[in-house]
């Protein structure tokens, strides 16, 4: 039971670090237009698979985290069928990047 809280709680913890991260570089594309090769003013940005791949990520973790929360709390783990079909899809999409 204590490994399951702390696997939620490292879990949650990842999951707010990509969240904010994604929030913050694709924001950069918005308000910066990106650099090197991946540059993009604005709706633009979204024409990169890899951008569109960190938001699918960053909305899973999102759904996510109210069960990662409940997890710390209880000790159980609760994903419902649905956040767990999106979190494969997201990790390979991931991936592919």
């Amino acid at each position: 039971m204590k490994k399951e809280r702390l696997y939620n709680l490292f879990s949650g913890l990842l999951s707010i670090c990509l969240i904010i991260s994604t929030i913050i570089c694709v924001s950069g594309f918005f308000l910066f237009g990106g650099r090197g090769n991946m540059t993009g003013i604005r709706v633009t940005a979204f024409r990169y698979f890899t951008t569109d791949s960190n938001i699918l990520a960053a909305i899973v973790c999102a759904l996510a985290l109210p069960g990662r929360i409940k997890g710390i709390k209880t000790g159980k783990s609760e994903e419902k069928e649905f956040i767990g079909i999106l979190r494969l899809i997201g990790t390979c999409a991931i991936t592919v990047t």
